[in-house]
């Protein structure tokens, strides 16, 4: 199975999910080895409804979990449904439905992750914002592809301050770098462009209970302390969309009741994290401290102290 890749999609109510997947198709350069898993949320509206990615399955290998939107229980939930499909592959890639890729975007991730790991990192993991593209839905065409013409520069995730719920600020949504061709070392990750290898949604399987503020900070946590080192890609891999038509919780439209309560529980556990308790496999890992991780993000979490400039 080598070089084949995993790959995990959550999709609520997300039309560009069809052509997210067409275009990782067409921009890899050996798409025979992708497999696609999607924790499809759906409507009877078309291009969102329960059969609008069927067709996919004659041009790839794809596995569709479907649910009618009104039962999903947000974001992390909907992403661990898309991992559970997981059979093994040497790689795995968490991208959001409404993503596009670079020409060669398979080739260039790997030699990325091989570079790393000839340098000695044991369990790289690359993870950046993709820079926005924009579509034009009346035309059903994209547009325009921000930093097409930089494919080196981009957001460098910092952590700004620490909120009273222990997840940080970023700082990294403004703060672009050129990497010079080469992967940078970062201490957060963000959810929608993950790639390691295939073992990690095992060892960093998402928490089903984590609604969605918090998510890419436990995330962080987990992957460090499992022994994973965080990376940008050396370039621009890919982009995400801006979202003008997307409801306005893309993704999830719990009524207000179910939001906080949801979002009480996500803040509990990334609380948990934070003091070491007990939350089974959606806890800490066993090769690193969180110790370990604040010593080399410069940060103290539970006293909420950013010591970086």
């Amino acid at each position: 199975m080598q070089n084949k890749i995993f790959i995990a999609i959550a999709s609520y109510l997300d039309y560009e999910i069809k052509y997210t997947i067409l275009d990782c198709i067409e921009k890899g350069r050996f798409p025979e080895n992708l497999t696609f898993s999607v924790c499809l949320q759906y409507d009877a509206k078309k291009g969102t409804s329960k059969n609008c990615i069927d067709g996919l399955q004659k041009v790839c290998n794809i596995k569709i979990d479907k649910f009618k939107y009104t039962e999903s229980k947000g974001g992390c939930w909907a992403r661990n449904i898309a991992q559970k499909n997981y059979n093994n592959e040497e790689y795995t890639l968490q991208v959001d439905s409404h993503t596009r890729f670079a020409k060669d975007w398979d080739v260039d991730i790997l030699n990325d992750y091989n570079l790393l790991r000839l340098s000695g990192i044991k369990k790289p993991l690359l993870t950046f914002l993709p820079p926005s593209y924009f579509r034009d839905d009346k035309k059903d065409i994209d547009t325009e592809f921000t930093f097409l013409d930089k494919l080196t520069h981009l957001n460098i995730p910092k952590i700004r301050s620490i909120s009273n719920q222990y997840w940080p600020e970023y700082g990294g949504y403004v703060n672009i770098k050129d990497t010079k061709n080469k992967p940078v070392s970062i201490s957060l990750l963000y959810g929608g462009f993950i790639f390691s290898k295939g073992q990690w949604v095992v060892e960093v399987e998402q928490d089903p209970f984590h609604y969605y503020t918090g998510e890419e900070f436990a995330l962080a946590l987990r992957s460090f302390t499992n022994g994973y080192d965080l990376f940008t890609p050396s370039k621009v891999i890919a982009w995400h969309r801006s979202h003008p038509y997307t409801p306005k919780k893309h993704f999830n439209n719990n009524e207000e009741i179910k939001v906080h309560k949801f979002h009480n529980i996500a803040m509990q556990r990334l609380k948990k994290l934070v003091f070491k308790e007990d939350l089974g496999k959606y806890g800490l890992g066993n090769e690193r401290t969180l110790e370990d991780y604040e010593k080399f993000s410069q940060i103290d979490i539970k006293n909420r102290k950013v010591n970086h400039v």
